[in-house]
């Protein structure tokens, strides 16, 4: 596959300049991969259809297309039509499966990004909040607080 190819130089070339973040990109990069493997094997296979996907399979789907559309994703509804399932479904679901909403891995997936690009100072806090689906610079300031137990200002700082 063209696309597995290219990923892997992008690796090794990550893997030589050993950047800020590198490790995450490569984590990123090798996931990426394993999702483009599954991905061509189960074209291979007689088509299943969605509704007969395991539980884990879902919610590993569920984890996959949030953390690849993080910053896209406007709310969690559109999960049910990406999976064609509703949202309630997908939520118990994920729930009994994982011990861990969605709301709150997204929150956390959210967090998680904001940090990474607070500490790469290309954008404003404004602007990551923003760019993350905040609906105000405060709820953003006041969940990464909670979260990591500094303001996001303060976290640039260190």
């Amino acid at each position: 596959d063209e696309q597995i190819s290219s990923i892997i130089s992008q690796a090794i070339s990550e893997m030589s300049e050993k950047q800020v973040f590198s490790e995450d990109i490569l984590s990123a990069m090798f996931s990426q991969v394993i999702f483009r493997i599954m991905r061509n094997f189960h074209s291979k296979k007689p088509q299943q259809k969605k509704h007969n996907l395991s539980a884990d399979t879902l919610c590993f789907q569920i984890m996959h297309y949030i953390d690849t559309h993080i910053y896209s994703i406007e709310n969690l509804n559109v999960l049910s039509e990406k999976f064609s399932y509703n949202y309630s479904y997908l939520s118990d679901v994920f729930k009994k499966t994982t011990g861990n909403t969605i709301g709150n891995y997204y929150q956390s997936r959210r967090l998680d990004a904001s940090r990474l690009l607070i500490r790469e100072q290309k954008f404003k806090i404004n602007q990551i909040a923003e760019r993350l689906g905040y609906s105000s610079l405060y709820a953003f300031s006041n969940a990464f607080k909670k979260r990591y137990g500094i303001s996001p200002k303060n976290i640039r700082k260190l």
